[in-house]
């Protein structure tokens, strides 16, 4: 027979467990570590973002690209492309997944042709958002090779002609534009109030980080168009370490379809990926914006939980407002709560939200046998 993938043992009072096997690589390690320690004492409990979020970038993208392959494929320009077939497409899959409606809005893609965005449906895709309770960022990505001081430049002048009210909090760059702005002092125009940045994932950084004293980055967790198995081990391995998942679906590749890869085909992948979300709709739904409050609240939370008894109390010293913790035992469960809400996530796993600095959960012991009113004897399983 050949040795376990995960096993375990002890030695004294230590645990040692062992992982034998590559497929918990990069950030599903999570996950795994998450799990281990959940199994080493009665109770184990720890913060997390509590956020699903799904953003849509590269979408609306407001000039006329890449006519000759889209009049082919679609009979249409990437405007009427956007307008006619993806939005409504869209709209209905976000109805499918529920909750998140989040837009990274591209004035361009290519920015070394002659093509310039417009804003003639600037407003057709706001008032569409806003229906939605949806979101409106701003993305960087390109399909050109332009020098990203250029590319905020050019927005930057755009945006001040076209939407001059409206303020950026929100936008998505990829890493090599993140690590640019990084070291570049205060962020330039557009970005000047933009307190999120949102980029791809990388196994060699950090999910969240910030980049300066006021700016988060965050990264995407997952990819709407791509749900092989290994994607699924990891998205289950960062939910059960943070009850996060960022979902990209870029729409850039609808506008530049790579061969056998039109919206037709996307589309199809990418409604079928709720699937996947479904054992993880516990966690709540929210807009980039709430992402970024929460990953703060994450990340400067303090906390103590103690055990006497059946009574665990949870005591949060920082971060109170709008924390959330995950709480895993083993033989007992949550008979009610005090100070918060809780729900259960599975048989040995509850969401907890404390409504203060203080939450106290009552709990019954599983598997015993009452001898008389005030005793009990646990039962041993053979």
């Amino acid at each position: 027979d050949l040795p376990g993938l995960l096993w375990r043992t002890c030695t004294g009072k230590a645990d040692v467990f062992c992982v034998n096997t590559d497929a918990f690589g990069g950030k599903s390690l999570l996950g795994l570590i998450t799990a281990f320690m959940s199994q080493r004492e009665a109770f184990y409990l720890y913060p997390v973002v509590n956020a699903q979020t799904i953003s849509v970038v590269d979408f609306p993208m407001l000039t006329v690209e890449n006519q000759e392959q889209l009049s082919a494929l679609y009979s249409r320009t990437s405007e009427a492309l956007g307008r006619d077939v993806l939005w409504p497409a869209i709209v209905k899959i976000l109805g499918n997944y529920g909750g998140s409606h989040n837009f990274f809005m591209a004035p361009q893609l290519d920015y070394a042709d002659e093509n310039q965005p417009s804003g003639e449906f600037i407003t057709f895709y706001r008032q569409g958002i806003e229906r939605l309770s949806g979101t409106l960022g701003l993305s960087l990505q390109q399909r050109s090779e332009k020098p990203l001081a250029e590319i905020c430049r050019e927005n930057a002048a755009f945006l001040a002609e076209n939407m001059p009210e409206y303020v950026f909090t929100a936008a998505s760059v990829t890493r090599e534009q993140l690590a640019e702005l990084a070291s570049a002092g205060p962020l330039p125009a557009p970005l000047e109030r933009v307190t999120l940045l949102m980029t791809d994932a990388d196994d060699t950084e950090p999910l969240m980080a910030f980049v300066n004293e006021e700016t988060l980055a965050v990264s995407y967790t997952t990819d709407g168009y791509v749900h092989e198995s290994m994607d699924d081990l990891r998205l289950m391995c960062i939910e059960t370490a943070l009850g996060m998942n960022n979902q990209k679906v870029e729409l850039s590749q609808a506008f530049y379809p790579a061969q056998g890869e039109d919206w037709n085909t996307l589309n199809l992948r990418w409604s079928r990926g709720d699937t996947y979300q479904k054992p993880y709709r516990d966690f709540d739904a929210v807009t980039v914006y709430g992402l970024d409050e929460r990953v703060r609240t994450f990340l400067s939370v303090d906390y103590a939980a103690a055990l006497e008894e059946d009574v665990l109390t949870l005591e949060v010293t920082n971060g109170v407002e709008g924390a959330s913790f995950v709480l895993r035992l083993i033989g007992r469960e949550v008979l009610q709560a005090e100070g918060g809400e809780y729900t259960r996530l599975s048989d040995t796993a509850y969401l907890l939200r404390p409504e203060g600095a203080q939450m106290k959960l009552h709990l019954r012991q599983l598997n015993v046998i009452t001898d008389a009113p005030d005793t009990y004897q646990e039962v041993i399983k053979k």
